[in-house]
């Protein structure tokens, strides 16, 4: 059997308090990374959050209404509302 000692880490900037490298762990969702990442600011596009699959050039637009998975080497950016 394998297990993993540890996994690569994620990676959330943008509108959020406190942007930088975060320790995966299993299970975590985006609205788990934002709440690891201190919150939203006050700007912040819940409608518009960019994600870069780890290996992938393209980002995806997600929001916080759908659960979506975030795994190990993802890059998540939180776009600044216009209004």
């Amino acid at each position: 059997s394998v297990e993993v000692a540890a996994y690569a880490p994620f990676y959330i900037y943008g509108e959020v308090k406190k942007s930088g490298e975060y320790p995966y762990r299993i299970g975590l969702t985006l609205a788990d990374a934002v709440a690891t990442a201190g919150g939203l600011t006050y700007r912040a596009n819940e409608r518009r959050i960019l994600l870069r699959r780890a290996g992938s050039s393209a980002e995806q637009v997600v929001t916080l209404e759908v659960p979506v998975k975030v795994y190990p080497g993802d890059s998540i950016r939180i776009a600044e509302s216009l209004f």
